[in-house]
C-alpha cells in the first residue's frame, strides 16, 4: 500500500466499500463478537469504566480545543465543572455508593489528566481537536475506506514534527498490544502536512502515572496494509466468535454476552 496515494475523500454512505475506524479494528481484533453486537445496532448497558473514559476524553477535549482558541488551558475550577457535567449523565438506576464509586475514579483520573494537559502546554502547539479522518485507500481486492476521531494533533516546533495523541484510560495492556489502528492517523497526518513531516504516535495511558507508547514508525505502511485487511475481514466475515479477556470489563455488551 502506498501512503502517497492516499486522499481525503467526501464519504458516500451508499457506497458499499468495507469500513473500518482505529475503534473498531480494535474491537474486532479483541473480540469478534463485541464487534458484531455493536454493528448489529443490540442495544448497550451502562459501563462504569467506559463512562469514565468518555468523560475523561470529553475534558481533554474541552481543555485542549480552549487552549487552541485562547492560548490558555480552563481554569482547574472550569474542567472540574466540566468533568461532572459528563458524570452525571447516567440511567437513573446508578445512584448511591455504585455513583459515588464512578466519581471517585473519574476525580482520580481527573488529576492526572491536568498534568498531561500542563505538559503539553508547555511544549506544543494544538493543530487539531477530536478531527474527524476520512482516508479511502486501496488494499488488494479493491477500495477501503478508514475513518476514525483524532483525540488531538499536536505540533512541535523545537522538532518540526507532529505528534498524534490517543488519550487512554484503560490499564489493560491488551489494549496497547497492537497499536496498528494508529497508522490511520500517521496517514492523516501525513497527507494533510506533507511526507516531509515526521510524525510520532503515543498511546497514552492515564493510571495514576502518565505512560507514553512510541508508536514505530517503520511499521507504518504494514499497519496501514492491516488496518485495511481489518477492514476487509470485518465486512466480508460470517461468523464471530467470543475472545475472552480483561476487556470484557469495558465491554457494553457483558451481561448480555455471560447470559449467552
Amino acid at each position: 500500500m502506498n501512503p502517497a496515494n492516499l486522499v481525503l475523500p467526501v464519504i458516500n454512505p451508499l457506497e458499499q466499500v468495507p469500513y473500518t475506524s482505529p475503534s473498531a479494528a480494535r474491537d474486532y481484533l479483541l473480540c469478534p463478537h463485541r464487534y458484531a453486537l455493536g454493528h448489529w445496532g443490540i442495544p448497550q448497558t451502562f459501563q462504569d469504566k467506559l463512562h469514565i473514559g468518555n468523560a475523561i476524553h470529553a475534558v481533554a477535549a474541552y481543555g485542549l480545543e480552549h487552549f487552541k482558541t485562547q492560548a490558555l488551558l480552563p481554569a482547574r475550577a472550569i474542567l472540574e465543572r466540566e468533568l461532572e457535567r459528563h458524570l452525571v449523565q447516567v440511567p437513573a438506576e446508578v445512584t448511591g455508593p455504585r455513583l459515588g464509586l464512578i466519581k471517585r475514579e473519574a476525580h482520580y483520573l481527573f488529576e492526572v489528566l491536568l498534568e498531561v494537559l500542563g505538559l503539553i502546554v508547555e511544549r506544543y502547539q494544538v493543530a487539531s481537536v477530536e478531527e474527524w479522518v476520512n482516508l479511502r485507500t486501496q488494499d488488494a481486492e479493491g477500495e477501503v475506506q478508514l475513518s476514525g476521531r483524532l483525540d488531538a494533533l499536536l505540533y512541535d516546533p523545537e522538532q518540526n514534527r507532529f505528534l498524534v495523541y490517543d488519550f487512554k484510560c484503560s490499564t489493560f495492556e491488551e489494549h496497547y498490544a497492537d497499536l496498528s489502528p494508529l497508522a490511520l492517523y500517521v496517514a492523516h497526518a501525513r497527507a494533510r502536512y506533507g511526507q516531509e513531516v515526521s510524525v510520532t504516535a503515543y498511546g497514552v495511558y492515564l493510571e495514576g502515572q502518565t505512560r507514553y507508547v512510541p508508536y514505530d514508525l517503520d511499521h507504518f505502511e504494514n499497519d496501514l496494509e492491516k488496518l485495511a485487511q481489518t477492514a476487509r475481514a470485518a465486512y466480508t466475515d460470517h461468523v464471530f466468535p467470543k475472545r475472552e479477556g480483561q476487556h470484557c470489563e469495558y465491554c457494553p455488551f457483558l451481561e448480555m454476552c455471560q447470559s449467552e
